[in-house]
């Protein structure tokens, strides 16, 4: 009996994707719900990678929309949150300032010192320069 190419191999199949690709899909979708709760970034790249599947298959239907749409709530969730720093973060912008702060100071220093040496060398220039004479002869 010939082989009927519209459906499956074996006669009586259910049509539809194989199960290799039915295991992928669910490897992107359940890679997706990860990156989601871990709070990185959704690209289809880094689906891709993760899941450990092609490009080519991260932009087909059935898949693309669920990535888009994942793409779409982290962009709602990143213009809209207003969460508190964590602990660790303000610690750190803590640090950064003082660290900062004393930059700042030790910088001020510096520039209130030259600002006395330049007043000091001016002071000392100021006595002994004279300046230049003019050599213009008037022609009458």
């Amino acid at each position: 009996m010939p082989r009927d190419k519209s459906t499956n191999s074996q006669p009586g199949a259910a049509r539809g994707p194989p199960q290799n690709s039915r295991d992928k899909r669910a490897r992107v979708l359940h890679t997706l719900d990860n990156l989601l709760t871990r709070g990185e970034p959704v690209t289809f790249t880094t689906v891709a990678k993760a899941a450990g599947v092609s490009t080519w298959l991260v932009y087909a239907p059935g898949v693309r929309e669920h990535i888009e749409s994942a793409r779409a709530q982290q962009a709602r969730t990143a213009t809209t949150s207003d969460e508190p720093r964590s602990a660790s973060g303000a610690r750190s912008t803590r640090t950064d300032l003082e660290v900062l702060r004393a930059d700042n100071q030790r910088l001020r220093g510096q520039v209130g010192d030259l600002k006395e040496a330049l007043q000091a060398s001016s002071a000392d220039n100021s006595t002994s320069y004279k300046p230049p004479t003019s050599q213009k002869e008037s022609v009458n």
